[in-house]
């Protein structure tokens, strides 16, 4: 059974995401280095504020912020 949607409103966020199977997602600095970018490119497009990040091997723990209720579920889309 899915779970429910999130009731997401203005305002800071803790996001974090882990590997499949406790891997790393993260093996070299080129990779976190990629993920950086990819990331500062999203959260620009859509005018999303990164105040905080860490980088783990297998996870990654980030806190942003966000202008309004949809503005996180567009940049979490997966891309078509």
């Amino acid at each position: 059974m899915a779970r429910p949607p999130r009731n997401l409103y203005r305002g800071i966020y803790h996001l974090a995401a882990r590997g499949s199977d406790v891997r790393h997602l993260f093996l070299c600095d080129s990779d976190r280095e990629e993920f950086l970018d990819l990331l500062a490119a999203t959260w620009a497009y859509f005018d999303l504020a990164l105040l905080s990040y860490v980088l783990m091997g297998s996870h990654y723990h980030a806190i942003v912020w966000i202008p309004d209720a949809p503005a996180l579920a567009r940049a979490e889309a997966p891309a078509h």
